[in-house]
């Protein structure tokens, strides 16, 4: 059983009535297909290097890093009082004070919650973008952050 050379011309042969044998075939194929895999890793090989800064983590900015440390805040007092968190019951400004009072603790608290002139403001602003983007509730809950933390 034999292959004709009209299908052999994807394989850069002229069409015509020559026949050719299955093992023939199979060995044209094969040959093929290594050329095909060397031409697309010289492709993968040649192709220009990315440019810019490397890809961060989905919510690795600082926006969100403050906001995650405050949602872990809240959610310690929590577990502290061993009742959930009334909405409004903790505010944003009283976790900066006590992250604050923290920071000798938690080093990650020092670069995170800087001491200054207008910081408060600035950090409240931070903490409230950072909490849309995690998905913070007025009761400190976010499906997110538990993810995060579990993980």
């Amino acid at each position: 059983m034999g292959k004709k050379a009209h299908e052999l011309a994807a394989f850069g042969h002229e069409a015509g009535e020559i026949t050719i044998s299955m093992n023939e075939y199979n060995l044209l194929k094969g040959l093929a297909t290594k050329e095909l895999v060397r031409f697309i890793e010289d492709m993968e090989r040649n192709k220009p290097a990315k440019r810019g800064a490397p890809q961060k983590h989905q919510y690795g900015n600082v926006d969100c890093r403050r906001a995650f440390q405050v949602w872990w805040l809240a959610n310690n007092i929590a577990n502290a009082i061993e009742e959930p968190l009334r909405k409004g019951s903790v505010k944003t400004r009283d976790l900066i004070h006590l992250a604050w009072r923290l920071r000798s603790e938690f080093p990650d608290f020092e670069v995170l919650f800087p001491v200054g002139e207008g910081q408060l403001e600035t950090l409240e602003q931070s903490i409230s973008r950072g909490r849309k983007e995690l998905g913070i509730d007025g009761f400190w809950y976010s499906e997110t952050c538990e993810k995060i933390m579990a993980s």
